[in-house]
């Protein structure tokens, strides 16, 4: 009678147990599905979707110092950049100089033997018109000095035309003409006046 006693208890307990057992299983599903919406799936390492520090935008403030980063790196590239374009446009100023001074040095050169050139070139058209004006006095000198010998008469217009300027003297009453150093008496022929040259009259 006592064992079957017990064994009612027993199994009274055991469906008592069951029961609670099966009511927290319903209560932690219901909750379990709550806190899947919410802040659950905290076992699974998901959490952080919403209650961690992205939701609160943590995420993006620890990212913020890379994008810094980026932008100095950028700025640092850009900087570089603008110094090798500083350099090249020096390196390309400084070429551009030294061809100029090149191209001027050249000219200036260029300019110098050209003005060489004319100078030889004016002096010996100098020396050629100084030698030919030397030949020309030296031709009318002999031309007047040996041409118009003693006793050789000329007219009227070859005496105008001497090179020499031509003074009349007067001497014992005989009026000479003296041309430099030759002399001219007046004549007459076939009815023309000419000119005869003479000797020097005394004292002369």
């Amino acid at each position: 009678m006592m064992n079957r006693k017990w064994q009612l208890v027993i199994a009274g307990c055991v469906c008592l147990v069951a029961l609670l057992f099966i009511v927290a299983e319903v209560e932690a599903r219901r909750g379990g599905g709550g806190g899947g919406r919410g802040g659950g799936g905290r076992g699974g390492g998901k959490s952080f979707s919403r209650s961690g520090p992205a939701s609160g935008g943590s995420v993006r403030s620890s990212r913020a110092p890379s994008g810094q980063r980026g932008g100095n790196r950028s700025s640092l590239s850009d900087n570089r950049g603008g110094r090798q374009d500083n350099r090249t446009e020096r390196r390309g100023d400084t070429q551009d100089n030294r061809s100029e001074r090149r191209g001027d040095m050249q000219d200036n050169r260029s300019d110098r033997r050209d003005d060489i050139n004319d100078n030889r070139k004016e002096n010996r058209e100098d020396w050629q018109d100084h030698a030919d004006d030397v030949r020309d006095d030296r031709r009318d000198w002999y031309n007047d000095r040996y041409r118009y010998r003693v006793g050789v008469s000329v007219t009227y217009a070859t005496f105008r035309s001497l090179s020499c300027t031509t003074t009349s003297v007067n001497v014992n009453g005989v009026t000479y003409y003296r041309c430099d150093n030759d002399w001219y008496s007046r004549a007459y022929s076939g009815g023309n006046v000419t000119y005869v040259v003479v000797k020097a009259p005394a004292g002369y």
